[in-house]
């Protein structure tokens, strides 16, 4: 699935997320950041909340309010 991603310290960017569900787990490919950093056990997620109520999406320079349909947070424990 193709997503704008929105980041603690960067701008919004595109990427694809992949639901492996022989793992369990939602993976985002990264140039910044090891496999571990960037996958998800779905079982640890607490929350996922629809539109932009995050602050992450305040960051930026564009106003991307046309895109609340398709926003959502995905809150997670970290281990």
């Amino acid at each position: 699935m193709r997503v704008l991603k929105f980041c603690h310290n960067r701008n919004p960017h595109a990427k694809v997320l992949t639901l492996d569900t022989n793992t369990n787990t939602l993976s985002w490919p990264s140039r910044f950041h090891k496999v571990f950093n960037t996958t998800i056990d779905i079982t640890l997620i607490q929350q996922i909340r629809r539109g932009q109520a995050d602050p992450k999406f305040s960051k930026g320079s564009k106003d991307y309010s046309n895109l609340e349909t398709l926003s959502l947070s995905i809150d997670y424990q970290v281990l």
